[in-house]
């Protein structure tokens, strides 16, 4: 687990631009509205480039967090959210602690751990996104649609799972950025089994196990032999059914990667080998 959290670094990152501070999260949150058609719709990450929305990701742990999508326009958009997402600290990208009190920053093997999941869940009212699709029936398609009031905070509770294996766990207290999964990792079937979250048969756990597999290269048998405690009793981290339920999502994880290959990360790792 990560220590303490510098607390210097914390409020630079409180008080600095464009980043929505805990306290605006608190006060001014609202849920999220169903779209309208004669509201302007954004994508969600060339709205926060374009800076007509601002978000900000609170991760609870490794399987929880929060969005804060803010509407910075004078005017209520729809939002377009994609499929999945990935959470990375940005800790490290601000200033460096004061070095008269000793402390000295977090070394990459320190900071925690990148977060993905979807942005679709099974507890969202199906008919707050008339039409949409969702990752729950089209792994490459959109996510939700919601609209945001102007000058307001909408708030999504949503899924997550780790993306780097032996990393500390997120904090609330430590800043997220969110990211485009294909910017945090190029592996095959990670984006399409973040998507495959949404669906209400896939549990938090072989989620986990299919990832780790995935993403870092676990062997199922290193899967298996995982403890959360060395003490006696020895309590396995994933139970035999997580661990058949992980195998079988990493399979079609990656037999949806293969099918669309054109988008994704299969696609890119075999253009880049021939040289395309």
């Amino acid at each position: 687990m990560l220590g303490n959290c510098l607390s210097r670094w914390w409020l630079a990152v409180a008080l600095a631009p464009g980043v929505l501070t805990a306290a605006q999260g608190a006060e001014g949150v609202a849920r999220l509205g169903k779209p309208d058609p004669k509201f302007e719709t954004v994508e969600l990450f060339a709205a926060i480039e374009g800076g007509k929305i601002e978000a900000r990701l609170i991760p609870r742990d490794s399987k929880h967090c929060r969005v804060l999508v803010e509407n910075k326009t004078d005017r209520p958009l729809n939002v377009q959210f994609p499929a999945a997402f990935a959470g990375v600290p940005v800790l490290a990208q601000f200033v460096p602690p004061n070095p008269m009190d000793g402390q000295q920053p977090p070394q990459d093997g320190q900071k925690p751990q990148p977060i993905g999941g979807p942005f679709t869940n099974p507890q969202m009212n199906p008919r707050m996104n008339p039409g949409n699709q969702g990752p729950m029936f089209n792994p490459r398609g959109n996510g939700p649609l919601f609209s945001v009031s102007p000058e307001k905070v909408g708030e999504l509770k949503l899924a997550t799972i780790c993306l780097e294996y032996g990393k500390p766990e997120p904090k609330a207290k430590i800043p997220y950025q969110i990211k485009p999964i294909e910017e945090v990792t190029d592996k095959p079937g990670v984006l399409e089994l973040c998507c495959l979250m949404a669906r209400s048969d896939v549990t938090q756990q072989a989620a986990q196990v299919a990832a780790w597999h995935l993403n870092n290269a676990k062997t199922w048998e290193e899967l298996r032999d995982m403890k959360t405690s060395s003490l006696v009793p020895v309590t396995p981290m994933f139970t035999r059914e997580e661990i058949e339920a992980g195998k079988k999502l990493a399979e079609e994880a990656l037999r949806l990667a293969k099918e669309h290959p054109e988008k994704s990360s299969v696609g890119r790792a075999e253009r880049s080998e021939s040289g395309q």
